[in-house]
């Protein structure tokens, strides 16, 4: 009867492009689940943000709301949002 002990199959397994391949994938699954983690707690710490209509990014944000030049003794205001990306800003009216 044949008998290999583990450590002896390892190292024949090691000596496969198939098997280092294997083991490599796997520390990058690893990897990339611990970045998808970092990922997730970054996101529920920064506030919502839209899309700069820009650089598309996720950095749109509202950063003031002010009475209107205009009309604001008719109760219309603006709000200011900016991109801290590429700092892209844009004014909106509102009522």
């Amino acid at each position: 009867m044949f008998s290999i002990s583990a450590s002896d199959l390892l190292k024949v397994l090691e000596q496969l492009p198939v098997w280092r391949k294997v083991v490599s994938m796997s520390n990058e699954i690893d990897a990339l689940k611990k970045r998808i983690e970092l990922l997730e707690q970054t996101q529920q710490q920064v506030p919502k943000a839209d899309q700069c209509p820009k650089c598309r990014g996720l950095a749109f944000r509202l950063q003031e709301t002010v009475p209107d030049p205009t009309f604001g003794d008719l109760g219309v205001q603006r709000s200011l949002y900016k991109c801290s990306s590429c700092g892209y800003s844009k004014y909106e009216q509102i009522s």
